[in-house]
């Protein structure tokens, strides 16, 4: 809602109306594609994360050169990542592989953590690959991976059965939602991005989930779920951080205060010791 209030406060209303209209035209397909499990090409890297339930679909090492990679109708990610590194590539290298695959996939799944991360996603627009929707996380995800129960049972994947079934993860005991977003949001992101930095320097962003880099979650009208954006530190004054109460310190920082305090009390005793 606040990244939502953010945009009426940055567009005027036939702005905002233009874009709704962009954003109908360049959105998902009227009618969904449903992609076979042969046509639904598995990526992945060497970290020994499990892979999606589905001996039917070709799999592929994430660093085959174009010749290489098969083409399909869909894309499922998984393996390690971090922000700015995606099963060891960087947003535009992954994107472009999975252009290579599938410029107008039925989905894309991304398996891995923090998926759902606006840089990642604003690669696909830029690279070509118009997917009909990318279901992610905006967070960290075991090497279980997601739960694909009943996914794979008809032998053809939609969307829309993707948005019904597929949860995070495997083993849960309570399973969380997984962010669907759709061409649609993605055209968006542009545009929620830069209005989320320029109201950083008043901290009028959501609360940090994490530091360094700093990533916030935002809401994008049409995607089910949040999606993260980075906040420079150029972008997001130190003020910030004292006065707003959502804001909290970091693990790191936390353990980095207790060093620190007890490195002091160790040398105080051992001063008053020797005394």
């Amino acid at each position: 809602m606040a990244t939502v209030a953010l945009l009426h406060r940055e567009f005027n209303r036939p702005q905002r109306i233009a874009m709704a209209l962009c954003a109908m035209l360049l959105g998902t397909p009227a009618t969904a594609r449903a992609a076979r499990l042969h046509e639904i090409v598995i990526m992945h890297d060497s970290s020994g994360f499990e892979l999606p339930p589905c001996p039917s679909c070709p799999t592929v090492f994430v660093g085959l050169p174009r010749d290489a990679l098969p083409t399909g109708k869909a894309v499922i990610v998984t393996g390690h990542s971090v922000f700015g590194r995606y099963l060891g590539l960087s947003a535009r290298r992954l994107a472009w592989t999975i252009a290579q695959i599938s410029r107008n996939p039925e989905f894309v799944i991304l398996d891995t953590c923090y998926g759902a991360q606006a840089e990642l996603l604003l690669e696909f627009s830029r690279q070509g690959v118009l997917a009909g929707s990318v279901f992610a996380r905006p967070d960290w995800v075991p090497a279980s991976g997601f739960d694909y129960d009943g996914v794979f049972a008809d032998g053809e994947v939609t969307s829309a059965e993707l948005a019904e079934n597929l949860t995070c993860c495997r083993g849960a005991e309570s399973p969380r939602p997984i962010s669907n977003i759709p061409a649609s949001a993605i055209h968006q992101l542009d545009v929620m991005v830069s209005s989320t930095r320029s109201h950083a320097a008043n901290c009028e962003v959501p609360p940090l989930v994490h530091y360094l880099p700093n990533l916030v979650q935002v809401r994008t009208p049409g995607a089910a779920g949040p999606i993260l954006v980075h906040i420079p530190p150029t972008d997001l004054p130190p003020r910030c951080f004292s006065e707003s109460p959502n804001r909290s310190r970091s693990p790191g920082q936390t353990w980095v205060a207790i060093g620190a305090v007890i490195l002091v009390a160790g040398y105080l005793a051992t001063a008053l010791g020797h005394k």
